[in-house]
């Protein structure tokens, strides 16, 4: 089978509704998922950027540098982009595989740099990079750091420490740097470095306001997540409690104004001081690459396979103002007549069923299922019976401990009144929360 109809079998069948709830867990905010832009294609994106100046969108993918500007999309060039920065007089730099710096300003190419190391007689493609006083810091995929003076197109000094660096962050005037031995801030009059953190490989630097950076490092085999406050560059670990959280290897993080953190790899995770949750699940070995967290909580996903991602608050959601001890009907689960097996397309549904499950880690749940008429009772039992433990079994998968679930079920003996006996919408399953007291 070819490999993009692979990616974009799971993707449809993985299509998720997520739930982020609120620090007083008084209303849920539901998500969609699904794919957009389709002209930007299933290219690997490796950067997105907002320009807040025009509300423009920058898109770094292997096909090319996109922009989207009042819902439309424009390819700027065929490039292939590495990384993208904005600096702070509007111009957007954006790093391609061919050892370039272009650089933009009012939507328009102006600048043209190519970028060679003289030792190695080779380009540089950066995985990131940024723009300061006329230099230009950039990380290779080598993890070496350069500086390069953009006005003399040459290479400054670095410290030979700087080989094995692996994330970069520019931050008040001074220089984060994390490497596989640690996280070090970066003195300019020196040019030496100073330890913050040792004994953790660095993988993930991102700034979260003015006063605060968000680290992400893996120390003995697990996750690790620190704070740092750039007055005083004082560090705070955060506790992972969530087992996959703390196994996967995280692609980025960032945090919205709600102070919940977003970390993404194959799956994207929300974490805050009360729960961790995914909140989009596997999409079949298609790594998540960066994120956009735009206003009116939009959410948009760069991703190694399938384009652009975009989550929307859906206002239709089945579980979206779900209260303990009251039944939910959900008349959308239906199976094919005398089966068991839930009909493709209803992911969407079981998927917001367990985030509910995932998140009340107190709460337990019945299933109750029900058939239309058939020729027997007891066949109608047995088939009621399997439809509920099919939802059942799709949550124990999902890590729902199956002490938390019972089922029962009615056979035909509780149909609709108003319909037929044989309608298919007597195939249903009722679910009710139970909160314990």
């Amino acid at each position: 089978m070819n490999l993009k109809l692979v990616k974009s079998f799971h993707f449809l069948a993985f299509l998720l509704v997520c739930i982020i709830t609120e620090s007083n867990c008084q209303a849920n905010v539901v998500y969609q998922f699904e794919r957009a832009y389709s002209k930007i294609g299933e290219s690997r994106i490796n950067a997105l950027l907002e320009d807040v100046s025009s509300s423009a969108i920058w898109i770094g993918t292997e096909s090319g540098l996109y922009v989207i500007n009042d819902k439309k999309v424009v390819k700027k060039v065929d490039d292939q982009i590495s990384a993208l920065y904005r600096t702070w007089t509007g111009s957007i730099w954006a790093s391609t595989y061919e050892g370039e710096l272009l650089e933009f300003y009012n939507l328009n190419l102006i600048n043209r740099k190519t970028i060679k190391d003289k030792e190695l007689n080779a380009k540089i493609i950066c995985k990131d990079f940024f723009i300061r006083d006329g230099f230009a810091w950039l990380l290779s995929r080598q993890d070496r750091l350069y500086m390069f003076n953009l006005n003399e197109e040459v290479f400054e000094r670095t410290p030979s420490s700087f080989n094995e660096v692996t994330s970069m962050l520019l931050i008040k005037d001074r220089i984060l740097i994390g490497s596989r031995n640690g996280l070090f801030l970066h003195d300019e009059n020196t040019n030496i470095l100073k330890p913050l953190l040792k004994k953790t490989s660095i993988y993930n630097i991102e700034i979260i306001g003015e006063e605060e950076a968000i680290v992400v490092g893996v120390k003995k085999n697990d996750n690790v997540i620190v704070t740092l406050d750039v007055k005083d560059f004082s560090i705070n670990w955060i506790e992972i409690k969530n087992k996959s959280l703390l196994n996967e290897k995280i692609s980025f993080i960032t945090r919205n104004q709600k102070n919940e953190l977003f970390l993404g790899s194959k799956t994207l995770f929300l974490k805050n001081l009360k729960y961790e949750q995914s909140l989009l699940s596997s999409l079949g070995g298609v790594y998540l690459t960066d994120i956009l967290l735009k206003e009116d909580n939009l959410i948009l996903l760069g991703t190694d396979g399938l384009g652009l991602i975009i989550g929307k608050p859906n206002k239709r959601a089945f579980f979206n103002k779900v209260k303990p001890n009251k039944k939910v009907v959900v008349n959308d689960i239906l199976f094919n007549r005398n089966d068991s097996t839930i009909i493709d397309g209803y992911s969407l549904i079981l998927e917001e069923l367990y985030q509910v499950m995932n998140l009340h880690k107190d709460w337990s749940l019945l299933i109750e299922g029900h058939t239309s008429k058939t020729k027997t009772l007891e066949a109608a039992k047995r088939l009621s019976d399997g439809r509920a433990n099919a939802i059942k079994n799709y949550l124990v998968q999902k890590g729902i401990d199956e002490k938390r679930i019972s089922t029962k079920g009615w056979g035909a003996s509780r149909l609709i009144s108003d319909l037929a006996p044989i309608d298919e919408k007597h195939r249903r399953v009722e679910f009710t929360f139970l909160q314990k007291l």
